[in-house]
């Protein structure tokens, strides 16, 4: 315990130094490719996936690359270590983060549960997976804590990557219209939080785990876990009150203007 506690020490004083490497010309590189990838893919989506067999392809493929990712990064913290002093731990192949778990069950259940996916579950885990996966792609902090010199070695690229595709599914399944954000769900995420808690405190009490959920580290430099809750509450509020109001908003104000234009 001794020793993992040191590595997860090692990985957080990492995480605070390697912000720094956030907007290298690699990261920035990736990011353009990324996000360009991502854009068009969603475009193309919303344009040609109009029945329901596509749309249920399009979740399907973008479920198995987002399952794919993860096992991929899970395997390489396995083997290679988490933080700076590479120890291999077989661990690591469970989720031990926040992005980690939403994701798996995001890939999982979006494929398993295609009558539920209005279910209070997936008003937890997508908020989680898109807001993790979106500030991990732009501020990569977390997974070049692992102490890599590169974005491009596997720990780090494998975990950049899986996180992008979160965000991306997290994104398809609002494309595709299966899931709708609503802003009166909000204690589905609530009480998704505290179950993710729990099973962060199960791993580090049965399986002797220094860290999960980032209940013995910081989320980031100065962030402890029990800023999360409010930090994600208050994330969902401001995203499913844009969804519902601003279209709203947008259409009042188009009928508004073709009526002055008719008076």
């Amino acid at each position: 315990m001794h020793l993992a506690n040191n590595v997860d020490k090692g990985r957080n004083i990492n995480q605070n130094t390697n912000m720094q490497k956030a907007f290298c010309l690699s990261h920035i590189l990736y990011l353009v490719f990324s996000v360009g990838i991502i854009i068009t893919v969603l475009v193309l989506i919303y344009k040609f996936c109009k029945t329901k067999n596509s749309k249920e392809i399009a979740i399907f493929i973008s479920a198995v690359l987002l399952f794919s990712a993860l096992v991929w990064n899970r395997i390489s913290i396995a083997v290679i270590g988490d933080g700076p002093q590479k120890i291999p731990d077989a661990r690591n192949l469970m989720p031990f983060s926040y992005c980690a778990l939403a994701s798996l069950l995001l890939a999982v259940l979006a494929v398993i549960c295609r009558k539920s996916r209005e279910h209070g579950v997936f008003h937890c885990i997508v908020y989680l997976a898109f807001v993790g996966g979106l500030a991990v792609t732009i501020f990569p902090g977390m997974v070049l804590g692992n102490g890599d010199s590169t974005i491009f070695a596997t720990r780090t690229f494998s975990g950049l990557v899986y996180h992008s595709l979160a965000m991306f599914m997290a994104l398809v399944l609002v494309v595709t219209g299966v899931f709708r954000p609503d802003w009166r769900k909000w204690w589905c995420l609530l009480l998704g939080l505290c179950a993710f808690i729990t099973f962060g405190l199960f791993q580090i009490h049965v399986f002797n785990m220094a860290d999960s959920m980032y209940i013995n580290i910081d989320i980031v430099n100065g962030m402890k876990w029990y800023f999360a809750g409010p930090t994600m509450m208050a994330i969902f509020f401001t995203l499913a009150l844009c969804y519902e109001y601003i279209p709203k908003f947008l259409k009042a104000r188009k009928t508004r203007d073709a009526n002055e234009v008719a008076v």
